[in-house]
């Protein structure tokens, strides 16, 4: 994705460059701008006008008219870009209204807001070498935009809380709790006296505030 506040095209460019210069000579007064700065892009920007002029007749223009172009349009752009950024992009007396009339779109001042998750888990377990139980969480099949991989977005963990060799009565009636970011989560190294025995386990999406989202299961297995 190009994040360039400078557009792409030579038209666009053009367009932009013309109102930018414009608005920047009619409120160097009121934006602080010195005018030895304004000068030093003057001449590159008469020198793309030229250049652009030429080159933008296609059934005129020979192949050193489009070279002069690309050449004096990247000296313009590379004068401009810390132009830019120093005199309007974050220049305290340019408001978001005024980067607006210079072709520039305002940054978003405010931080997203992370939610808390809304979605809930589903749990797959498989036996893996050896006496290791794999735990794989994802988004539930039928959550709307939901590819079925991987965490929802905004969402950093998921939590795990178990029982074994117990029905839990509910979500919080757990006897281990823990929080893993990747899966499939390996259970190993148990001790031998859970061999055999139940795993009862509640699943949620927790994000980066440490908001959880709402429990499901209980998932169901039996530790190798």
């Amino acid at each position: 994705m190009n994040h360039d506040i400078i557009p792409q095209g030579d038209l666009k460019f053009n367009d932009f460059q013309e109102n930018l210069i414009k608005q920047v000579v009619q409120n160097k007064v009121a934006w602080h701008i010195p005018q030895d700065e304004i000068d030093e892009l003057l001449p590159l920007q008469q020198a793309w006008k030229d250049a652009w002029k030429k080159a933008s007749n296609r059934k005129l223009r020979t192949q050193v008219d489009v070279e002069t172009k690309n050449i004096a349009r990247t000296k313009f752009k590379t004068a401009l870009r810390p132009f830019l950024q120093a005199r309007v992009r974050h220049n305290r007396y340019v408001n978001d209204g005024a980067q607006m009339a210079c072709g520039i779109k305002p940054r978003d001042r405010k931080p997203t807001r992370i939610k808390p998750p809304d979605t809930t888990v589903t749990i797959y377990t498989t036996i893996n070498k050896g006496r290791e139980l794999l735990v794989t969480f994802r988004q539930q099949s039928e959550e709307e935009g939901s590819s079925r991989y991987g965490k929802p977005k905004g969402v950093s963990r998921c939590e795990l809380a178990y029982t074994i060799g117990r029905k839990p009565e509910h979500a919080e009636d757990y006897d281990f709790t823990i929080q893993v970011s990747r899966s499939p989560h390996h259970f190993r190294n148990l001790h031998e006296k859970y061999f055999g025995k139940e795993i009862y386990i509640y699943a949620r999406w927790i994000n980066p505030r440490n908001e959880p989202g709402p429990w499901s299961g209980p998932f169901y297995s039996i530790i190798p």
